[in-house]
């Protein structure tokens, strides 16, 4: 059909190498590839060049695969043969290089029934059991859970019905699996056994005005190919349609900005477009002029597509209208807010760089979540505007425009008063009985799990769809790195216990992250223990813990109580409750956990030598002498509570050798513990005692 076709490179040992060692796509870190394919633009052929590219890149952050491309000239003996595009492929060599599971133990099919690996009774299971079940029953719908990745799936078909492309479903559609026996819920990504869609294709998309108003989405669910049935029974579940429409608002906001697209768009026609002229006089099937005039529709699709997509999603699910959502901080050096799926900062794909205040159209009555986030060194305070609190995450059904505004305060704890850390970034594989501290300022600390049935406590380590926690990172810790703790489930016949001495401090606080996966307990209880256990005072009252990959901050002050200070029997406990603690499946997350206080004044003395200590008799005194070549320039007496520089402990004499001789008198006082130091301000030669008495 077309002069100019995709061309498959292969390496195979047979020809010598069997891998292709180079780094074609400078976004990614691989520098080894199977396969490639130098894409001839399929049905852009005579058209734009850079649709398929250009939208892949457009969804290049979601929840699901794009291929990656970097636009080449092509000479084939010598000869020119014009530009394509260096793609990566979809297959199994494809999914062992980027997910690590094994090349020979996959499912891969394609369209409506085609086979590139394995084979498709699973796919036909799932179907059939799709087909046999009404999903607006939650415990069906949780099974169906764990044959696809929901968030894949919503993503994926988001995305095609958003770019309208009308070469698709079933045409174009790529899923795939690791072959498991059954659903692993903590396997690494992709290694948990469910179905996961590929996106390819998208030279029918993005095309001419009219194609900007087609309404996809009923088109799409008006159809009888896999994806609309899935898609129809899915949406029958009121929480699966809440968060279809929510990620489809999230994504118009974000990623689906129209000035984003447009960038994408006119980046790569820049790219490309030095080259058109002499790939137009090769092959002639285009002129400069339809090749902006292409282009140009592209971006009209861009800029008027959100607002018709809008009209289709309120038409097909009877909402009465869009609502404006407005957030904002009070200082966004502090914090920042989240709607939903999508973090309102630079980082987020078509947020702006200052983006505060930020406005979103979402929908009436579709209920929307909204969490403010802490940056480290800050703690939430309380929410301003159309609702108010101090809980940092809001459960809204908006009525109306809706304006909030999170407010930020700066923690009254420093770094320097961490007694014990926990970044949870350094822990072993498989199952753990204990996790010491990974800081202590003396001595260590230890968290444990007892109690009854299988739960137990293992690792897991931050992928972009599975996160770590960025609150209350401490002590350099960088951000979306290392791993968090895994409390695993049955939890209700177990407690998570943290042993945490506070030797040396007073004023006691703490913070940790915590969050759980869709089965993991919905709530917790704090307490803590200053006998070593014996008896337990809680802490505030039950929590609700969010769902992954939202994270909640808890801090904790138990500074009022004086048995907390300096103690060395001082410990927490974490109760699970709530529905899903008694699941066997599932797990509460824990990160940065850390407690602080106010170093006590003899505590953390800098070294001293000749540290003796003695115990003196009750209706005795000691006396002690230590010898310096001139005079000391301060005696200091520290007891168990407080410093002193005069007077001294009852019965005490210490005696100075120099020169002249320096001594302290004697003077009553009834403390039972004391450190004396003598000191000098130019000279290291501190000389200390320990005093105990009856």
């Amino acid at each position: 059909m077309y002069s100019r076709k995709t061309l498959r490179i292969y390496a195979r040992d047979i020809y010598g190498r069997s891998s292709l060692n180079h780094s074609f796509f400078k976004d990614q870190t691989y520098n080894s590839y199977k396969r490639i394919l130098l894409r001839n633009s399929g049905n852009d052929y005579k058209y734009t060049l850079l649709k398929d590219l250009s939208v892949q890149e457009i969804c290049g952050k979601l929840n699901f695969d794009i291929q990656a491309s970097q636009p080449a000239v092509v000479f084939i003996n010598g000869e020119y043969w014009g530009l394509h595009n260096i793609r990566e492929r979809y297959d199994k060599h494809y999914l062992a290089r980027v997910y690590g599971v094994d090349a020979e133990n996959l499912d891969l099919l394609e369209l409506a029934s085609g086979i590139n690996e394995g084979d498709r009774t699973h796919f036909i299971g799932m179907m059939l059991y799709v087909y046999g079940h009404d999903l607006s029953n939650p415990s069906y719908y949780e099974h169906v859970q764990t044959l696809l990745d929901k968030e894949n799936f919503i993503d994926y078909h988001i995305a095609e019905i958003f770019c309208n492309n009308t070469d698709w479903p079933p045409n174009n559609t790529k899923y795939w699996r690791q072959r498991t026996s059954s659903y692993i819920p903590n396997a690494p990504y992709g290694h948990d056994g469910r179905w996961r869609w590929l996106m390819y294709d998208m030279d029918k998309s993005f095309q001419d005005i009219a194609s900007t108003s087609t309404n996809t989405l009923a088109r799409v669910l008006n159809g009888a190919s896999h994806s609309p049935i899935l898609l129809n029974a899915l949406l029958q579940n009121d929480g699966f349609r809440a968060a279809f429409i929510n990620r489809f608002a999230d994504l118009m906001n974000s990623h689906f900005q129209p000035t984003r697209m447009v960038d994408i768009i006119q980046k790569n026609k820049a790219l490309i477009a030095p080259e058109v002229p002499e790939h137009i006089a090769r092959w002639r099937n285009i002129t400069v002029d339809s090749f902006n005039l292409w282009i140009d529709r592209m971006i009209d699709f861009a800029n008027n597509r959100p607002d018709y997509q809008r009209q289709h999603i309120r038409s097909r699910f009877g909402i009465t209208s869009n609502v404006t959502i407005t957030l904002d901080v009070n200082n966004d050096l502090q914090g920042r807010v989240r709607i939903n799926s999508i973090d309102i900062c630079e980082d987020t794909p078509g947020i702006p760089e200052a983006p505060y205040p930020w406005d979103g159209i979402y929908f009436h009555s579709v209920p929307i979540e909204v969490e403010a986030k802490a940056l480290p060194g800050y703690t939430f305070s309380h929410w301003e505007g159309d609702a108010t609190g101090t809980e940092p995450i809001l459960s809204l059904a908006p009525q109306g425009d809706i304006y909030l505004k999170a407010v930020f305060t700066e923690n009254a704890v420093s770094e320097a008063d961490i007694i014990h850390y926990w970044h949870f970034n350094s822990l072993p594989n498989g199952t753990l009985t204990q996790v010491e501290s990974d800081y202590s300022a003396d001595g260590t600390a230890l968290i444990t799990y007892p109690g009854t049935g299988t739960g137990y406590l293992d690792t897991r380590t931050h992928r972009a769809a599975d996160p770590v926690s960025n609150l209350n990172l401490l002590m350099d810790q960088e951000p979306d790195q290392g791993a968090v703790l895994r409390v695993r489930n049955p939890s209700n016949t177990r407690e998570l216990i943290v042993s945490a001495p506070s030797t040396g401090f007073q004023d006691i606080t703490g913070a940790y992250a915590t969050t759980r996966t869709s089965n993991g307990a919905q709530e917790q209880e704090l307490y803590y223990s200053t006998n070593g256990g014996t008896s337990w005072t809680q802490i505030g009252t039950s929590y609700t813990i969010p769902e992954l990959p939202s994270w909640s901050l808890r801090s904790f002050d138990i500074s009022g109580d004086p048995d907390a200070n300096n103690n060395q029997n001082l410990m927490f406990r974490i109760l699970f409750t709530g529905e899903g603690a008694d699941n066997d499946a599932g797990n509460d997350r824990f990160d940065n956990f850390s407690l602080h206080g106010i170093t006590l004044p003899f505590a953390n003395l800098p070294p001293v030598t000749d540290l003796a200590i003695h115990q003196a008799p009750e209706d005795s005194g000691i006396l002690l002498e230590w010898t310096y070549p001139t005079p000391v320039d301060r005696f200091l007496i520290y007891s168990s509570d407080h410093p002193y520089f005069h007077p001294t402990p009852e019965n005490l004499l210490i005696t100075v050798n120099y020169p002249g001789n320096q001594y302290l008198d004697s003077t009553p006082h009834d403390r039972r513990f004391y450190i004396v130091i003598a000191e000098r301000d130019d000279s290291p030669g501190r000389r200390a005692a320990a005093i105990r008495r009856p």
